[in-house]
């Protein structure tokens, strides 16, 4: 009877473990699969895995976050002038309003601005590890996290 139950278990393991499907483990640091993405706006949908096979910046503002909104600045200012990537910003102010007052005043590209719901902000805080405040990624053609809050100036490099 103990060498039936031993032969089970041993091909329910076998079973278990060649069933199991490969997947690069998905995290917000350095070297990792960056998170999915998904932002629905009144303007529009983002959703990152389109940008597969071009280096990204993602970055996460909002109004009240100083340095964050001037990354989003340097950052669109960037690309729109040629340089080697697609910048992707999201903003997670309250404020629709407020939102639409300071991407006008900024002059940034609205075709790569999104703005998030209160439930998207709460979903993304935390998949994108955002606790401890707004962050910006690079992310290589692959998919992968090469730099957290990287210099906008040294991107390209």
């Amino acid at each position: 009877m103990s060498r039936t139950f031993l032969v089970i278990a041993v091909i329910g393991l076998m079973g278990l473990f060649t069933s199991a499907r490969y997947s690069t483990p998905v995290d917000t640091r350095i070297g990792y699969q960056a998170p999915n993405l998904t932002v629905k706006d009144n303007l529009g949908s983002l959703e990152l895995q389109k940008f597969r096979g071009q280096t990204v910046v993602v970055t996460f503002w909002s109004s009240t976050d100083a340095q964050s909104r001037m990354a989003n600045i340097d950052y669109d200012r960037q690309a729109a002038a040629g340089k080697q990537f697609t910048h992707i910003s999201v903003n997670m102010d309250p404020s629709r309003g407020v939102y639409d007052q300071i991407i006008t005043l900024d002059g940034v590209n609205m075709d790569t601005q999104f703005h998030c719901s209160d439930l998207e902000q709460l979903t993304l805080t935390k998949t994108w590890r955002l606790t401890d405040g707004f962050h910006s990624f690079l992310i290589d053609p692959e998919g992968k996290i090469i730099a957290v809050d990287p210099d906008p100036h040294d991107i390209t490099a």
